[in-house]
């Protein structure tokens, strides 16, 4: 494994552990997969960055769904009949919870773009094909699962409108991928 690629992914790793802000952490996150993608790289290596995207995605993907757990957890905690209070510091955490529930749909439409990113056109390798579509999926997934956290759970008219209406054309686009992932493979 090249000690640049080491670096790089423990540089990703630590950002994540010492708590960076999402966007630093996404914004870190597109730029290995640019630097790591397959098609940059000579034909003796693209084999070597295809691992290196997969371990990337994977420990982001991680740190998604590490979110989405939080948030989950945030909000479970506040609805606890302990932790209940009708008052001023209710109305505070409903403002709080709000601010959870607009990162998480901030997370969504941030998976769908770089869903977008990956790319369509025409791939004449069939491991690539395979991989990008895998990555689609992946995206749009880890999306729905916001959006449905959010329609779920949050108490927002607003919020719960707008998870609906994103969650029903990632959804499709989910299904339509899923369905010719499977033809395809």
């Amino acid at each position: 494994m090249d000690s640049q690629f080491e670096n790089d992914y423990d540089q990703l790793r630590q950002k994540i552990l010492s708590g960076k802000s999402y966007s630093e952490i996404r914004k870190f996150y597109l730029k290995l997969l640019k630097m790591y993608h397959p098609d940059k790289a000579e034909e003796s290596k693209k084999k070597l960055f295809e691992e290196y995207t997969v371990k990337i995605v994977n420990l982001y993907e991680e740190y998604i769904n590490q979110k989405i757990t939080a948030a989950e957890n945030d909000f479970s905690n506040q609805m606890h009949p302990e932790n209940m209070q009708f008052n001023k510091t209710a109305a505070a955490s409903d403002q709080k919870q709000n601010y959870t529930y607009i990162k998480l749909m901030e997370i969504a439409r941030n998976e769908y773009v770089a869903y977008k990113k990956i790319g369509y056109g025409f791939v004449p390798d069939p491991e690539e094909l395979k991989r990008r579509s895998e990555n689609h999926l992946k995206h749009l997934g880890t999306a729905i699962k916001c959006y449905k956290t959010v329609i779920k759970e949050c108490h927002a008219p607003e919020l719960v409108v707008a998870a609906k209406k994103q969650l029903e054309w990632v959804q499709r686009l989910y299904d339509s991928h899923k369905a010719a992932y499977f033809r395809g493979f």
